[in-house]
């Protein structure tokens, strides 16, 4: 839109925000949002309303990680914005886009608690820190500048959430001026003087490895040109699972929390990390021993920041710096680590699993073998998916995403019905336990009314039991990590989605199945002590 065209400024947000690619918004309409709505009844952009606003906002969380693309989530002040804050943790946590837009009262008010309606004294403080930036539009031309601004922190840095808030009055002005889509710069390239540098760092080491996370997950050829062309083992974090085929001989999976492949870590004298902070939740030790000498390719300025001295920050597209680095840096035809690796592959292979872990992987197995081999496979808290992080056998980026980080229950089911919307002809699942279901479970209803063939498998333990192991472990008595649940099978029926419960892995496999080619969603129960006994 060039010109105003006496619209509103509600509806010019949303042309223009359709100008930037938004497609899908995730909102539920208030009193004090439904300006914006004025602009959605006449845009191509699908508005999709949740049953709750954190539903909504995993749901733009899952819709991203699978496409790539941003969504919006339009939100009423006060109870709307801290019903999502949870969503956009989890969403800065896992460097997720999302633009989020609310109302907020007007600014004359601002900082002050008179009574309003939905009223935060100061509602930029509530998700300062859960995003990129959290401003106040005071007026127009400062309401495009956020915009325009929002997409560049998509595009070029670090991708998290941002919050704008639009003071109610600005909604109903007639959009003044022009309101056309800005050129937005892509993300920064390597200086050259850096990529020499990082060269003769890789061609003076002789026992490099990569780390590859999740800024570079979706550009597995840069992660193999690089480790491929220059012979480089790589050992990938959870959200940087599938970045390399499982049985490539220089790939050691997402075994980080793996004492054998910790130690390799530390024995090596150069480490490349590829687009990861390292992250205490991507090892789970207090201090993961690694080289200090580092290589850190990422686009967050604090995390360069944070490096030793004798390692080299490069703020940059970690693709990009990847295959640069391949065709700069001199190939070793010999691997002083390939052994070393071959030996932790059987170590990680033959390492004496706790006998739940075994379970779990069984059926992760099972799981994966009844999928198609593009399946996306979204979890929530819960054991099964901690076993996951490592077992499950992803072959490629998309098959399986976990709120690694932030790690809040109830994740599983709506941002799985967030990635069905993003990409429909891919089969999505999401795996959950039975206590974080229960978070989110009122998203159901969507997914029955918008007819989304959507699978849940939900492991039932009846209990908070990763909590209980722990509290066990620490010799507390257990306190609140049982409950008494629902009949699961008759609550799917009651949100008229199809229901089964698996017994056998025979069944698991079939029902997996059956799921695939059924009209609408499809639950399915795997009950822990039934499904254990049968193996």
């Amino acid at each position: 839109m060039s010109e105003s065209d006496h619209k509103t400024v509600g509806e010019a947000i949303v042309e223009l925000l359709e100008g930037y690619g938004i497609d899908t918004v995730f909102g539920i309409p208030g009193t004090h949002s439904i300006e914006l709505y004025r602009g959605l009844a006449t845009s191509e952009i699908r508005h999709i309303s949740p049953r709750h606003e954190q539903g909504g906002g995993f749901m733009a969380d899952g819709y991203a990680r699978l496409s790539g693309r941003p969504a919006a989530c339009f939100v009423i002040t006060g109870a709307g914005v801290t019903n999502l804050a949870t969503a956009m943790g989890q969403a800065y946590s896992d460097s997720t886009p999302m633009l989020v837009i609310s109302p907020v009262n007007p600014p004359a008010e601002n900082g002050h608690n008179i009574g309003r309606l939905h009223e935060i004294a100061d509602q930029t403080t509530v998700t300062s820190d859960l995003a990129g930036f959290s401003e106040i539009a005071h007026d127009q031309e400062t309401l495009k500048d956020l915009i325009a601004r929002a997409f560049t922190v998509f595009a070029s840095e670090r991708p998290v959430p941002v919050h704008i808030h639009v003071p109610l009055p600005l909604f109903t002005e007639k959009a003044a001026g022009s309101w056309a889509v800005r050129n937005i710069p892509g993300p920064p390239q390597a200086e050259a003087s850096d990529i020499e540098a990082a060269a003769e760092m890789i061609n003076s080491a002789e026992r490099p490895i990569i780390i590859a996370g999740g800024g570079i997950a979706r550009s597995a050829d840069a992660v193999q040109a690089l480790s491929e062309g220059l012979n480089i083992p790589v050992i990938s974090t959870t959200n940087g699972k599938g970045v390399m085929p499982l049985d490539h001989p220089l790939y050691l999976g997402t075994t980080l929390t793996s004492p054998a492949t910790q130690d390799l870590l530390a024995s090596c004298d150069l480490l490349i990390a590829l687009g990861t902070e390292l992250a205490n939740t991507d090892y789970w030790t207090e201090t993961l021993r690694l080289p200090e000498r580092r290589i850190v390719v990422n686009l967050d300025d604090l995390l360069l920041e944070r490096q030793p001295a004798v390692s080299m920050g490069i703020k940059a597209d970690a693709a990009d710096t990847a295959h640069t680095l391949a065709a700069a840096a001199t190939r070793r035809e010999a691997n002083p680590l390939q052994a070393e690796c071959d030996a932790v592959r059987a170590a990680n292979a033959d390492a004496e699993l706790p006998e739940t872990t075994q379970v779990h992987k069984i059926i992760l197995h099972a799981i994966r073998d009844a999928l198609p081999e593009d399946a996306s496979v979204f979890t929530d808290m819960t054991q099964i998916a901690y076993s996951g992080n490592v077992a499950y056998p992803s072959t490629m980026f998309g098959n399986w995403f976990h709120p690694i980080g932030y790690g809040t229950l109830g994740y599983g089911l709506p941002a799985a019905l967030g990635a069905k919307l993003a990409e429909p002809h891919r089969a999505v699942v999401a795996l959950i336990g039975d206590a974080g279901f229960q978070y989110t479970l009122q998203e159901m209803g969507l997914a029955e009314e918008l007819g989304i063939p959507l699978i849940v498998i939900m492991w039932n333990n009846e209990a908070l039991q990763q909590i209980a192991d722990d509290m066990s472990d620490a010799g507390i008595t257990k306190v609140g990590v049982v409950q008494k649940n629902p009949n699961f099978q008759e609550l799917a029926k009651a949100y008229r989605w199809n229901s089964a419960h698996a017994s056998t892995l025979g069944a698991l496999e079939a029902e997996i199945k059956a799921a695939l080619a059924a009209d609408g969603p499809s639950f399915i129960e795997i009950r822990d002590p039934e499904i254990r006994g049968s193996l």
